[in-house]
């Protein structure tokens, strides 16, 4: 379902860490002795320009010995990358540091936890983020540094409850709103993940992106009725909307292009909401429209397909699982694709075609059940009997229609004329199951079988005194 998405301006759910990290780190300019370096340009014009700034700021400092000293140093050494030596200079800064000063002693845990977080060392971060919240419990650059290392680790609640704590703070912070939204879509928690998006859209409704975001969770919520008209409004909006005029035409074409994606995809999750309100034709037409509007082939077929059969439409099933099938990018569950199929063709009385569905069905989907109990039920049409006993018996094993099974194997071994396996299998119809129509029809069997019984026990008789008479 994200398929379409304008994708810039999309965050990764893990942000970039590094970049964080430098501007925590790096946020104390270096303002002094620029004139004695520009005597230097010339030649420095083979060198590292930033190294020989970095060893002439150290040298100038010769003997350290004020909490600003260490804090220079410290700089450096993160300039310089030279990560245990700056917590070296930081902790010497935390010796001369006033312990009362919360926002000075949070600002030091900060850059000392940003550090271990450079060095991988995220155990130790973790106890220097909680320092820094303890001195500032506001600090929100702390706590966006302990989401990023909660959700490297993948804990995600805690990582939601951060970043909820932040976004308190820093209301505005559109990206970490997404990656909220995406944390709590993880957590299965899409009412919130709807909220998120729609925030976003009001604080940038130029971003129609994020409305068709807000209605996918609602969608994901089971809030399909809602879901619906909101996609509804969104097409019934966007299908009238003209590219400006003042527009170059290679801006036109891409505007257009990026309008057509999302309302495919409005379609397309329209027809989702419509399958799941049980209105089989109005998400049919949806799907289509959304296949018209250059929606995903794979994704929009596979959906005509489960549709078409829910509403037991088989024929459009096979012709939309032969379009789906001829694709290069097919979809990844063939399994209950050809199942489907398969089930179709058996209804349409098309066995032979049904039989070569489901077992590609087997084949690509091993753990689907009902595939052995539909090609059963095509062998037996076909009277190719031991092969649908086999198939019975393992829908039997997966529990499948355990009832219908019996019957069918039933019938199978009176077939194949072995009438104390088919006796049992009526026996077994009786007792697995509440069907009456499979009763009655076992019932019936039975009284055939007593019939056949009744007849070799009198064959068994006459022979017995004709055996005697000629004795």
């Amino acid at each position: 379902m994200k398929a379409g998405r304008n994708e810039k301006g999309k965050k990764p759910i893990l942000r970039v860490v590094s970049l964080v990290i430098a501007i925590v780190l790096l946020c104390t300019a270096v303002v002094t002795q620029f004139d004695a370096i520009s005597q230097f340009a010339a030649v420095l014009a083979e060198e590292d320009p930033l190294s020989r700034i970095y060893s002439i700021l150290q040298d100038e400092i010769d003997e350290p010995q004020t909490y600003d000293d260490y804090y220079q140093l410290a700089n450096i050494a993160i300039g310089q990358g030279n990560y245990e030596e700056a917590l070296g200079y930081l902790d010497e800064c935390s010796a001369l540091a006033d312990e009362s000063d919360g926002a000075l002693m949070a600002d030091l845990m900060l850059r000392k936890a940003s550090l271990y977080m450079l060095m991988q060392n995220y155990d130790d971060a973790l106890a220097a983020l909680e320092s820094a919240l303890e001195y500032d419990p506001e600090s929100s650059q702390a706590l966006l540094l302990r989401a990023q290392i909660e959700l490297a680790q993948q804990s995600y609640l805690p990582a939601a409850r951060d970043l909820e704590s932040y976004l308190a703070l820093v209301p505005d912070d559109a990206a970490v709103r997404q990656d909220l939204a995406q944390i709590y879509e993880v957590l299965g928690r899409y009412a919130e993940a709807a909220e998120c998006y729609e925030a976003i859209y009001t604080q940038f409704p130029q971003e129609s992106v994020y409305r068709l975001e807000a209605l996918r969770c609602q969608l994901l919520a089971g809030e399909y009725e809602t879901a619906r008209d909101g996609f509804t409004a969104y097409i019934d909006e966007h299908e009238q909307t003209e590219v400006s005029e003042t527009s170059s035409e290679a801006d036109a074409d891409g505007q257009n292009a990026s309008m057509e994606a999302l309302l495919a995809t409005a379609y397309f999750l329209r027809g989702c909401c419509e399958m799941q309100l049980a209105n089989y034709e109005l998400a049919i037409a949806d799907f289509e429209g959304a296949l018209e509007r250059g929606y995903s082939e794979a994704a929009t077929l596979e959906q005509l397909v489960t549709c078409s059969y829910i509403s037991e439409n088989y024929e459009a099933v096979i012709a939309y699982g032969e379009r789906l099938l001829a694709l290069p990018d097919a979809s990844a569950s063939l399994g209950s694709v050809y199942q489907q199929m398969g089930a179709s063709a058996m209804s349409l009385g098309q066995y032979e075609e049904a039989v070569e569905y489901l077992t590609l069905a087997i084949e690509n989907g091993p753990e689907l059940v009902g595939s052995y109990y539909y090609r059963g039920v095509s062998l037996l049409s076909l009277g190719r009997y031991e092969e649908a006993v086999a198939d019975f018996t393992s829908s039997i094993e997966q529990g499948y229609l355990t009832q219908f099974c019996y019957y069918n194997r039933g019938v199978c071994y009176v077939n194949l004329l072995d009438y104390d396996s088919a006796l049992d299998d009526m026996e077994m119809t009786l007792t697995s199951g509440d069907e009456q129509t499979l009763k009655d029809a076992a019932t019936n069997i039975l009284w055939q079988l007593a019939q056949y019984y009744e007849s070799q026990r009198l064959l068994e008789g006459e022979q017995i005194d004709a055996e005697q008479i000629v004795e």
